[in-house]
């Protein structure tokens, strides 16, 4: 298994962070990474989100599999166990909250399967993106408080 693991200090409350990032109509407006997401934030949902990898906007198919309110959410695929032999992802968000009104966000992606390990040099290079996000996501969390 491979994995992107990046945090951020965030000074504002779980609560406000929580709205951002289940605000997927809003997510053109701050997230310079995943720049669009269709469907709902709720548990099992199905998705499509599109991600700015360099020049390049890649739609993904994806489904909510893990929902815990104002501390984790995670979407990934694919569904079907066939294909995670060559190729699954979870990307997974997580609030801790530190004190009331400071959280630790963590913005991780785990890959699996042949095609991730084939491919892992060219996907550890988006590790940038993934920061970028943290950075957008905590300036307008606290513009909001």
């Amino acid at each position: 298994m491979h994995e992107i693991h990046t945090e951020i200090i965030i000074d504002a409350s779980k609560e406000v962070i929580w709205e951002i990032l289940t605000d997927f109509p809003a997510y053109a407006q701050w997230n310079p990474f995943i720049v669009r997401v269709m469907g709902n934030a709720s548990p099992g949902q199905r998705l499509v989100f599109v991600a700015r990898v360099k020049l390049a906007l890649v739609p993904v198919a994806a489904k909510i599999l893990q929902f815990k309110e104002y501390e984790k959410f995670s979407w990934g695929g694919p569904g079907v166990s066939a294909l995670g032999a060559l190729f699954g992802a979870e990307h997974s968000f997580a609030i801790e909250e530190l004190q009331p009104g400071r959280c630790r966000f963590i913005n991780r992606e785990q890959m699996r399967g042949v095609v991730a390990h084939a491919f892992w040099p060219l996907i550890a290079g988006s590790k940038p993106a993934y920061s970028a996000m943290n950075e957008a996501l905590k300036a307008r969390a606290e513009g909001i408080r």
